[in-house]
C-alpha cells in the first residue's frame, strides 16, 4: 500500500511541476516577451494577439512538459522511497 501511496505521490509533484513549466514556458514567457519587446498596447492592440507566437511555443511547451513529468516521476518516487529508508 505504502508504494502505491509513493507512485501516486510522485506523479502528483511530477504533474504540478511539469503544469507549472508548461504555463511557465508555453504561456507566460512568450506573452510576457512579446510585451517587454512591443510594449503592452501594441501586444494587446495586434492580430490575434500573438497568437502566431503561441502557435509554435504552446506545442513545443507540451512535449517539454511531457518530457518532464516521464524523468521527473522515477526521480521523485525513488527520493520518497529513499527517504523513509526502504
Amino acid at each position: 500500500m505504502t508504494a502505491v501511496l509513493r507512485g501516486f505521490g510522485a506523479t502528483l509533484v511530477s504533474a504540478i511541476i511539469s503544469t507549472i513549466g508548461f504555463l511557465l514556458v508555453g504561456v507566460f514567457l512568450p506573452i510576457w516577451a512579446m510585451m517587454l519587446i512591443y510594449g503592452r498596447h501594441n501586444v494587446q492592440d495586434a492580430p490575434a494577439h500573438g497568437g502566431i507566437v503561441l502557435l509554435v511555443t504552446v506545442p513545443i511547451a507540451g512535449v517539454m512538459a511531457v518530457c518532464a513529468f516521464l524523468i521527473l516521476t522515477p526521480l521523485v518516487y525513488h527520493r520518497l522511497s529513499s527517504r523513509r529508508g526502504n
